[in-house]
């Protein structure tokens, strides 16, 4: 359900659950990326995402302008799930001030976003 036509808003959090009955043999893979834990965050979080099949993946955390602060992934991946972790640092190595920030994952063809708080 997507309130906004082809957009969920920001503060819009789901729940999926998957599950397969016996005998109906493998679920097909799908592309995530898994809201940041913890989240609101100090010092770091855990970022889990899965890829449908192996694929180029982007990994950038963003402040809100847009502006990449860093890259965490970027190279080719296998597919299936995986995670990164983010120390709350800029690519320079310091610390980024509190606030919100996005957490975007791009593969060939798609961009997946969330958010992460980041308190002091």
């Amino acid at each position: 359900i997507e309130p906004e036509g082809d957009r969920v808003p920001p503060d819009t959090a789901y729940s999926i659950t998957v599950a397969a009955a016996a005998g109906v043999g493998d679920l097909p893979s799908l592309t995530w990326i898994a809201s940041p834990l913890p989240n609101p965050c100090m010092s770091g979080t855990q970022i889990r995402y899965s890829l449908a099949t192996a694929s180029n993946v982007k990994v950038s955390v963003l402040d809100p302008a847009g502006r990449v602060v860093r890259t965490l992934v970027d190279d080719a991946r296998p597919a299936g799930p995986a995670s990164v972790s983010w120390d709350g640092l800029a690519a320079g190595g310091t610390r980024v001030p509190a606030g919100v920030y996005f957490v975007q994952m791009t593969i060939p063809g798609r961009v997946l976003s969330t958010r992460v708080t980041v308190v002091d």
